[in-house]
């Protein structure tokens, strides 16, 4: 007999039903019967080599949730959770969109809820884990992995979801275009092209923007149709289809990111021809206070396009962490007062300063020289900045180990995994949270993020590291927050110090653009304004969507009809944050 859920009437714990008899998990509202019958139907679709049960042995000797990093086999290889774990015991591996489109009329028939991801590299966000415990995980990754085209005509891609940006770069190299086409990646190039632009992820280069340079996307809906998107709605071969965004009438492409509308199982992506020309080069800043000044001379540089690509400011402790370094003599790094810090920059990195900005020039050598000199003229109004390398600012030119060399790569869309040497900072098993509030490109909001961040991380006794990053015109403040995913007690602290930033940044005006699962409720009541009207209309759009709420209950804090009514289901928001009523409850529908 499965035990009763747990629910919290305070929103903090993530109810779920545990059968030890099967060793399964199974998620609220739905019955141990359902989901064994929901597995013999799905080894008969897909047959019982593509249908995974987590025994009790792990899932690990099927190289499912297997993280290269951790080598977890939870599926989130960064855990945040204590006994509430957003966990699973089924995944299953489609082939085909075909595949996914009978996944999906299965749960509708059985009630059982899935939740899709492409290749789970989601990291500091939460990995493969579905919001719902219990949800059955689509691993659209493992197998629908072709690159269905590369056109060197119109630049752009096609692909599924589990193409990663090495994969995609390794067959731009096979075929000889690397000379041709220029494509961008984010900091680490070994997750999903079509998920990274799903979760509105970003790289940098000019194409920096992967939702905003994708172009047609092939859609499973909640009732197992598939959709078109943009010109594809005209027709699979349409000519257009991977050329222009939009088609005709409302645009629907934005409403299946970061959402549980729909399952993308194949997406246009736009690549750059190669610009001919390139340097990579890095201005570093010696102190704390330059900070604002530095964001009020890039807003201009970026708007302009003197940046051509998304540019980023980053605190000198995570370049010094991806360089795999440590603080000698100490058994952690967990925390550094202000005066260690600046001592142990000065005297480990001479050539660095608090502040780093990483930049790269595109294009024929007489446009990269007036680029180049106006930036210089720019940079150099900040006093004790300089150029690095000096003179020639080439990356060859670098004499000593720079992160530099690694972001040189990324700049011009070579992917790697360097940044992850970020965790080397408090050693080996490390887990990291990302932070990642918006906020205009103005010197005070700069300040005003960084003085928060730094205040309560010291309050948790975390250490600060983090990036800002200038978009077409706003900001992302990225703060990595590395902990021990084995201690109980960072567990307790990370979480405790991600909600209350949350808050605090969001009565500032600076609202989270992407998050963790277990931050998802909060970040969407954050989003609050004319009576939560955002999310509201968001539920609605479920309900006629997806009747039955199969799909990633929950996913950005979007709940199904059946389940936005048990107490406690929205983590971590207080009642006077809740919705007060659905947009249009069923009394009000109107009748024509």
């Amino acid at each position: 007999m499965a035990a009763a859920p747990e629910i919290s009437l305070d929103g903090t714990k993530n109810p779920f039903i545990r059968d030890e008899e099967h060793k399964l998990i199974l998620p609220l509202g739905t019955s141990l019967r359902s989901m064994l019958a929901m597995l013999d139907d799905l080894r008969s679709l897909l047959g019982a080599d593509n249908v995974h049960v987590d025994s009790g042995e792990g899932l690990a000797a099927v190289g499912l949730f297997q993280d290269e990093q951790t080598g977890g086999v939870f599926t989130d290889g960064h855990d945040t959770q204590l006994d509430d774990k957003f966990a699973t015991s089924v995944c299953v591996t489609p082939g085909s969109t075909q595949d996914v489109q009978g996944i999906v009329k299965l749960a509708n028939k059985h009630g059982v809820p899935v939740s899709p991801i492409s290749r789970g590299k989601n990291l500091g966000y939460g990995g493969r884990s579905p919001r719902l415990s219990g949800s059955i995980v689509v691993d659209l990754g493992k197998r629908m992995n072709r690159i269905l085209e590369i056109n060197t005509t119109d630049y752009y891609v096609v692909v599924e979801p589990g193409v990663s940006y090495f994969q995609l770069y390794e067959e731009i190299l096979r075929r000889g275009l690397e000379k041709d086409v220029m494509m961008d990646c984010p900091d680490l190039g070994w997750g999903s092209v079509l998920g990274n632009a799903m979760d509105r992820g970003v790289g940098y280069t000019s194409y920096g923007d992967h939702f905003g340079t994708h172009c047609s996307m092939e859609i499973v809906l909640p009732n197992g149709e598939v959709m078109h998107t943009g010109m594809g709605a005209a027709g699979e071969d349409n000519p257009s289809r991977y050329l222009f965004n939009y088609g005709f009438g409302p645009y629907a492409d934005g409403i299946f990111t970061q959402s549980n509308f729909g399952i993308c199982t194949s997406m246009g992506m736009w690549v750059a021809p190669h610009p001919g020309g390139y340097q990579s080069y890095m201005w570093t800043f010696e102190n704390e206070s330059d900070l604002p000044q530095i964001v009020e001379l890039m807003r201009p540089l970026r708007i302009s396009g003197i940046f051509g690509h998304v540019a980023q400011l980053r605190h000198s402790l995570v370049d010094i962490a991806c360089l795999g370094t440590c603080v000698p003599g100490r058994d952690t790094a967990d925390y550094l007062s202000d005066d260690e810090f600046f001592k142990f920059v000065k005297e480990k990195f001479k050539n660095q300063g608090v502040w780093n900005f990483y930049g790269a020039l595109y294009g024929p050598k007489a446009v990269r020289d007036c680029h180049w000199e106006i930036i210089k003229a720019e940079f150099s109004k900040v006093k004790g900045a300089k150029e690095y390398p000096t003179q020639h600012y080439f990356v060859g030119d670098l004499e000593e180990k720079s992160l530099l060399q690694y972001r040189d790569l990324t700049m011009q869309g070579i992917p790697n995994n360097h940044e992850l040497q970020w965790l080397s900072w408090r050693g080996p098993g490390y887990a990291h949270l990302f932070f990642a509030p918006i906020s205009p490109t103005r010197g005070h909001d700069a300040e005003v993020q960084y003085a928060l961040c730094k205040k309560l991380c010291k309050k948790y006794n975390f250490q600060y590291m983090g990036n800002f990053c200038i978009g077409a015109r706003e900001m992302h403040h990225i703060l990595d927050l590395i902990y021990d995913p084995n201690d109980d007690d960072e567990k307790r602290r990370a979480q405790a110090l991600m909600r209350e930033l949350t808050w605090e940044s969001a009565n500032l005006g600076y609202q989270e653009y992407r998050t963790h699962n277990f931050l998802m409720d909060q970040v969407a009541a954050t989003y609050g304004g004319n009576n939560q009207i955002q999310l509201r209309f968001q539920e609605a759009l479920k309900d006629a969507l997806d009747p039955n709420g199969i799909l990633a209950p929950g996913k950005s804090g979007i709940w199904p009809k059946r389940l936005r009514s048990v107490p406690g289901i929205r983590l971590g928001v207080p009642a006077d944050k809740q919705p007060k009523a659905d947009l249009w409850p069923a009394h009000q529908h109107a009748r024509m």
